[in-house]
């Protein structure tokens, strides 16, 4: 018996390490080694030849020298997990590490391969064939974010028959003239997958090839949001914004940025071609062409088309909807400008003005004036898509640049929504904590001028409540305190945020802020640590349950424990005091058995103390 239970907890020993096993390698083109063990920036390796050598496991880093350059492919040949993916990153001061394919194939190539992240480096100089600086097949949870691309080939990053992947965040410049196709993005064959907060400036000006900022084709249920898409070219064909060609599912795009001022074929596309069956949900695109199609759905879909700015340069039909649109399809709260005067604005069966538009039941709140924006499509602060948007703050709570929506009373049309003009009231702090199954609230300003008060609003992920009011100090020169208490939280997470009001009635939202009621599992942590002779743990646990904290050492011997008894679901603290203990590498083991016995989660964590 004894034999088991020593056996039992070495086992929980091991597994405990096994968790914090995950390594971080170094690669450094100068001064490193292939010889080295590549785990410290001085015993770092120095080829790609090694990195693609190795296999790595969920939760390794491999991080490349800022300011060195590297040529050849990363070939991404172990799979990480979802809580542990591998990652591929840098380190160090400068510009990114460099990956140049020398244009003999791809600068990384992902294949059949799942969970792993990479991120803060420069790819370059890929092969036109088979297509893509960074090509990503077969894969999952993949995420590509704030990387440079300089793209000679069909996509910065081309992704196929892959899930739940994330390309973010990235920056994609393209040569001046190459004879081949230069695509931001190109998707194909993938489902769920999010393209969000890239930059992509295409400046080709050959004139045959597509050259479109982010296309996709056969794809199921596509978010693609908070994009800034340039044609900075002369090119008038084959040079398209964001266009989708047979999908299913649901296509959401917002918040997207989308300039070709010279096109003349389809800025925004959506074709249900030979096989799709795809949705759109089309919200607060900024959108400006060359004369052509701003918005092209040439076969039958249903499409959601709310608070859109579009804007073309010269004359020809803006929106050109060339078949049925699908049951329950809706275009509301848009605005519509020709800079050369024309009012005819959509085609559907014909040409049509905007009043036309409205008649046939769409539109009801849209305009058709100038937008009065900028170069960059930034709206002047007396723009007419300033509070003109309808209210799809349930769905996002940001603008491209994240800026909180609504800034006023409503939310405004296009990419952008305006700063307001700040009132006199100096928030400083808000912030939120789950104390005993409520929650405080807290927050303070730096200065008050006619401060009314605060409402305090709840949102559980369907719409905002107000669940309270707390005065306003009037005037003040100095920091003053607030505080409110939620005494009827529920849900899992919960957004909180403060309309701040005047005297006048004039008033601002705060930014949001989020607070977790119920961890979705036993959540350990501890610090500092290392430590000596006191570290403080911290505990969540996800549901009302019979809780033992117990501190085993190296050799699986009970050393203490810290608690016994029965706990409600919530966040807990103690302190372990270990100063009549030796240094070394204790366990802490915590148990939590639900009370009606549906469920029992337990955890292990490493407590290093140093004497």
């Amino acid at each position: 018996m004894l034999f088991k239970k020593i056996t039992t907890l070495l086992a929980v020993f091991i597994a405990a390490t096994e968790i914090n096993l995950a390594a971080t390698y170094y690669v450094d083109a100068n001064a490193g080694n292939d010889a080295n063990s590549g785990t410290s920036t001085s015993s770092a390796w120095q080829t790609i030849s090694k990195v693609n050598s190795k296999s790595f496991s969920p939760g390794d880093n491999i991080l490349f020298l800022r300011g060195c350059t590297w040529i050849g492919t990363i070939t991404f040949n172990s799979s990480g997990t979802s809580s542990l993916p591998i990652t591929y990153g840098a380190y160090g001061s400068g510009v990114l590490p460099v990956i140049d394919a020398n244009n003999a194939n791809a600068a990384g190539i992902i294949q059949s391969k799942n969970y792993i992240t990479v991120q803060n480096i420069h790819f370059q100089n890929a092969a036109d064939s088979p297509g893509g600086t960074m090509r990503v097949s077969y894969a999952i949870g993949v995420i590509v974010q704030n990387c440079e691309f300089y793209l000679t080939t069909q996509g910065s990053v081309f992704i196929q028959n892959s899930s739940k992947c994330f390309v973010s965040n990235n920056t994609v410049t393209t040569p001046t003239y190459l004879n081949v196709q230069t695509d931001g993005i190109y998707s194909q064959r993938n489902s769920n997958n999010t393209y969000e907060g890239n930059h992509i400036v295409i400046s080709n000006t050959e004139p045959t090839n597509h050259d479109d900022c982010i296309q996709s084709y056969l794809d199921t249920s596509l978010i693609i949001r908070n994009n800034y898409c340039e044609q900075q070219n002369s090119k008038l064909q084959n040079a398209q914004g964001i266009y989708m060609t047979d999908g299913a599912g649901t296509f959401t795009v917002y918040n997207n940025v989308v300039k070709c001022p010279n096109n003349q074929a389809n800025i925004i596309g959506f074709d249900n071609d030979v096989t799709g069956t795809g949705s759109l949900a089309l919200y607060n695109n900024t959108v400006i062409g060359g004369g052509g199609n701003t918005l092209r759905i040439p076969k039958t879909a249903t499409v959601t088309v709310k608070n859109n700015v579009f804007i073309t340069t010269y004359a020809s039909t803006m929106i050109e909807i060339e078949a049925t649109l699908g049951a329950g399809s809706v275009f509301d709260y848009n605005l519509y400008y020709r800079q050369d005067g024309n009012n005819s604005i959509i085609y559907y069966s014909s040409n049509k003005t905007l009043a036309q538009w409205q008649a046939l039941g769409f539109d009801a709140h849209g305009q058709n004036v100038n937008p009065m924006v900028n170069d960059s499509l930034y709206p002047a602060t007396n723009s007419p898509v300033i509070q003109h948007g309808c209210d799809l703050c349930t769905i996002f709570n940001y603008d491209i640049d994240g800026v909180t929506r609504p800034q006023l009373s409503i939310e405004d049309m296009g990419a952008y929504e305006v700063k307001a003009a700040p009132l006199p009231v100096e928030l400083t702090a808000f912030t939120g904590a789950v104390i005993n199954n409520t929650v405080l609230l807290k927050w303070s300003t730096a200065t008050e001028l006619n401060n009314s008060g605060f409402d305090v609003e709840r949102n559980n992920g369907a719409t905002w409540e107000k669940i309270g009011f707390v005065t306003g100090n009037g005037n003040s020169n100095s920091v003053i305190y607030y505080q409110f208490t939620d005494k009827t939280p529920s849900g899992k997470t919960v957004d909180y945020r403060l309309k701040q009001i005047d005297n006048s009635g004039s008033y601002k939202y705060s930014d949001l802020v989020e607070v977790t009621l119920k961890p979705s599992s036993l959540i350990v942590s501890n610090y500092p640590n290392p430590f000596n002779p006191s570290t403080t743990i911290r505990y969540s646990i996800p549901f009302d349950s019979r809780v033992s904290a117990v501190i085993y050492n190296s050799l699986g011997q009970k050393v203490d424990e810290l608690t016994n008894g029965i706990q409600t679901q919530g966040d807990y603290e103690i302190k372990w005091n270990a100063a009549s203990h030796a240094s070394g590498i204790y366990l802490l083991s915590v148990t939590a058995v639900a009370l009606n016995g549906s469920d029992k989660s337990n955890n292990v964590i490493k407590l290093n103390l140093i004497k």
